[in-house]
């Protein structure tokens, strides 16, 4: 770890100095570092004239006149930056803002992407709240990835040696607890600079960010890294006590053979590397924590696991009051939902944040009842993102039934209730009557379904489809809500996926997407796409959703047909699943969740599952290293998916089953 302060004091002799030489010694006790200490004092820093000549040319006129140079190389060759600064007048001392100034196209470049900063600021009395915030910022406007910001005054008479020593303790907890060079708020300015200079910068600046090397970067945790080989850094923190090795440890069970467990085990353990060493992306960051509370019985140092929890959920707060909440991004698997279900997690299993967890449910609720409220007034044409699992009011609602409301808060699950009800009611189209689950041509997601469905479609999968509004009906019925046109509502859902089922030799199948035309006329002749046995859209996904449905409303016929349904499925070969991935959204783990879920003591499955495992394995095998990067740690998409299924046949009640309706 290599370490570097820029210390703005004018003064030998000052706190800020003394402070910065007694944190390093007591760092040096606890952790090898190679620390160096530069005073500004000490250097010629010339002050930025303003004249924009770095924008255009990419060096700076004075460039050849004073030392700036030597104190950026200085800090391009480390890992942490240390900016500390005594507070002069309710601000920096003027030593500092210089150099700060002079940094400004180092700001608009990102510069120092791929590193740590912490800031230590001091004080008699005042001002140094304002000046550490300003001092974090600028870190955070130059790249850096800011991870603690220390405030030292005067007038508290702490004593110095505690100090330093919690200084030291935190800069080590804070380097450890870290996952990545990045965060939401760097992606955010990556994006953001990278959109404005490419079109509106000076000269330089466009030339910069139109280059190869920062088109080549899919995100700001690539573009850090690129940075950190272009400096000939290494792109793995440095290691510390934590076993990496031997992360978790569970018993194999009676379901998987050693093979098999071997292979779930190496799966769970990288990916839980992945956080270990540095390399997981802001991005991922909830998947992660979805990962790391589903297996956090089996683990074995569970205080450093448990401190990396806090932290991801901390992020989420913090990005929360940062940002706010997107009426776009509310999903149980897709934004303030899938937040709520890992802090809740986390909180079972730790017992931490359990207040944290109760305010992001209230608001969840009120936030989801409002969107459903405004729903019911606009009366729009319904997009698939407003009512489906993934992104929309469905997975809201038949998570949120599972808790006690008041009064009050019921009628909000009412509300929410009522909106789904609403879109098994009609409107009239093209001077037809269609359900008002139609999707017309201009609320379709992509464009090829914009050519595919001039007139809209009906979508029928579990993911975007029709499943999920009937579920959770079903489930808002058997847990006592009796709002107007619900068991309407419910009957007319059932009869629209029994009148376009058909059987296929043999195998039932329903529409992935049907065309308003064929939905009119009551015809299913043939699909836009191969039936597939996914969860998403496939014949698997949707005879699971409607024996859930049914199990529900205690109809055990319907119930009983589905389920012989689902076996005619699942006893297939795998060649006539049509799938060609390992991911859990639509490939081989999707097929392994839901036959775990089932709980079937039926040794009919076990052929499925082994070969299943066996798919897995051999394109696992196949990538080996670069299974974790060229598959994204996501849940539904990437390896997080992957590595929850497959621990789901060690551990016997899977948690995230119920982000899937599966559980």
């Amino acid at each position: 770890m290599n370490i570097l302060s820029v210390i703005g004091s004018k003064n030998k002799d000052s706190i800020t100095s003394k402070l910065m030489k007694d944190i390093a010694q007591e760092l040096n006790k606890m952790y090898t570092v190679n620390w160096e200490q530069i005073h500004l004092k000490d250097y010629i820093i010339l002050d930025c004239e303003g004249c924009s000549t770095c924008f255009k040319t990419g060096r700076c006129q004075l460039q050849n006149k004073d030392n700036m140079e030597a104190i950026i190389n200085k800090i391009q060759k480390v890992d942490i930056v240390f900016f500390a600064s005594p507070v002069y007048v309710n601000n920096v001392s003027g030593v500092m803002k210089s150099f700060i100034d002079r940094l400004c196209l180092d700001c608009h470049l990102l510069k120092f992407a791929g590193k740590f900063g912490y800031t230590l600021t001091t004080a008699s009395n005042s001002g140094s709240e304002y000046v550490s915030e300003y001092l974090k910022n600028v870190q955070i406007s130059l790249g850096m990835k800011n991870l603690a910001n220390f405030i030292w005054i005067d007038l508290e008479k702490k004593n110095q040696n505690d100090f330093t020593h919690y200084v030291a303790q935190q800069i080590l907890y804070e380097y450890k607890l870290n996952y990545g060079y990045s965060s939401i708020e760097l992606e955010e300015s990556f994006f953001r600079w990278r959109k404005y200079f490419r079109n509106y910068g000076a000269y330089y600046e466009r030339k910069y960010w139109n280059s190869n090397f920062v088109n080549n970067c899919e995100d700001f945790f690539e573009y850090a890294c690129e940075i950190r080989k272009k400096n000939k850094l290494n792109l793995v923190k440095d290691d510390f006590s934590v076993d990496k090795n031997n992360i978790i440890k569970v018993e194999q069970g009676d379901i998987l053979n050693k093979r098999e467990y071997k292979f779930a085990i190496n799966v769970i353990e990288n990916y839980l590397r992945v956080c270990l060493t540095g390399k997981l992306r802001p991005l991922f960051a909830s998947d992660f924590l979805l990962v790391l509370t589903e297996v956090y019985p089996y683990i074995k140092e569970k205080e450093i696991w448990d401190d990396i929890g806090y932290r991801l959920c901390h992020d989420i707060k913090e990005s929360i009051e940062r940002n706010g909440i997107s009426e776009q991004f509310l999903g149980i698997i897709s934004g303030l939902g899938f937040q709520t279900f890992i802090v809740q997690r986390y909180s079972e299993e730790t017992g931490h944040l359990q207040g944290f967890f109760r305010s992001l449910l209230k608001t969840f609720l009120q936030i989801s009842s409002t969107k459903a409220a405004n729903y019911l007034i606009q009366k729009k044409q319904t997009n698939a993102k407003d009512y489906d699992l993934v992104y929309g009011l469905s997975g809201n609602l038949y998570y949120l039934l599972d808790f006690q409301w008041s009064k009050s808060e019921k009628k909000e699950i009412e509300i929410i209730i009522q909106y789904l009800i609403y879109l098994t009611e009609n409107h009239y189209y093209n001077d037809r009557l269609v359900i008002n689950l139609h999707i017309s041509c201009e609320e379709q997601f992509r464009e090829d379904e914009k050519i595919s469905f001039p007139n809209g479609n009906l979508n029928f999968g579990v993911a975007h489809g029709m499943v999920g509004p009937l579920v959770s009906l079903c489930k808002a019925y058997n847990v006592g809500y009796r709002v107007k046109g619900i068991e309407d509502a419910i009957k007319k859902l059932f009869d629209i996926y029994d009148i376009f089922k058909r059987y296929d030799n043999g195998i039932p199948i329903w529409p992935t997407q049907l065309k308003y035309e064929d939905f009119i006329e009551n015809k299913f002749n043939g699909d836009i796409r191969e039936n597939r046995a996914g969860w998403c859209y496939g014949n698997i996904g949707i005879a699971r959703g409607l024996i859930k449905a049914a199990s529900y409303m205690n109809d055990k016929k319907s119930e009983l047909i589905y389920q012989d349904d689902l076996k005619k499925i699942l006893l297939q070969p795998w060649s006539n699943f049509h799938l060609n991935s390992s991911i859990l959204c639509h490939g081989y783990a999707s097929v392994l969740a839901i036959i775990n879920s089932l709980k079937w003591d039926d040794s009919e499955f076990i052929r499925t599952v082994t070969e299943g495992i066996d798919k897995i394995i051999v394109e696992y095998e196949s990538k080996s290293d670069k299974f974790f990067d060229e598959m994204d740690m996501s849940f539904l998409q990437g390896v997080a998916g992957i590595a929850l299924t497959m621990l789901s046949f060690i551990k016997p009640d899977a948690k995230f089953y119920k982000l899937l309706m599966l559980d």
